[in-house]
């Protein structure tokens, strides 16, 4: 991983942790069936207001074969751009979500317990995804194999998926500084 942090931020840039990841495992909820989730979301840290730069990267590392649908966690790709320019005010992650539901309707209904009948939450935020203010925006499922890793900006919105498969979810999280 240090090649890669280093490729992205430049050496020294990152601060190496001082302790390994913490495990997320996730196991199937018998009856619950499998769709977006309105709950959870949030970001890890913040960007620098003058470069943009985030504080911090989040790093994911797949330890058990990751099925999609199996509670990889879900990425709200280009939500970074929303943050910079309309979530600066609060690290509050519900405050965020509100004045950037009140601003678009995709993220609200995204956030929203109550979606009209009959919207296919997968196809509409999954498959199409929209464009806010010119930002292209989707959801993205982390899945993979045994040592896949995925590295994150700290500051894009992303939240756990439950498991509709049998078997578990198991990865390892960390973040780390970027300084």
């Amino acid at each position: 991983m240090p090649l890669a942090l280093d490729e992205l931020y430049g050496p020294q840039r990152w601060q190496r942790p001082l302790r390994g990841g913490g495990v997320l495992v996730t196991f199937r909820v018998p009856g619950q069936p499998w769709d977006v989730p309105h709950r959870g979301w949030h970001s890890d840290g913040r960007a620098d207001p003058t470069s943009g730069e985030p504080s911090q990267v989040t790093i994911f590392t797949i330890l058990a074969p990751l099925r999609p649908r199996g509670g990889g966690t879900l990425v709200l790709t280009g939500s970074h751009h929303l943050l910079r320019h309309h979530g600066r005010e609060t690290d509050n992650a519900k405050a965020i979500r509100k004045g950037l539901g009140a601003r678009y309707p995709w993220l609200h209904d995204l956030w929203s317990e109550n979606t009209s009948p009959g919207i296919d939450r997968r196809k509409r935020y999954l498959d199409e995804g929209a464009v806010l203010d010119g930002m292209p925006l989707r959801l993205v499922e982390l899945i993979g194999e045994p040592r896949d890793a995925f590295v994150m900006r700290g500051d894009i919105l992303h939240t756990p998926a439950p498991n509709g498969l049998d078997d578990p979810r198991i990865m390892l999280v960390k973040g780390c500084p970027i300084i």
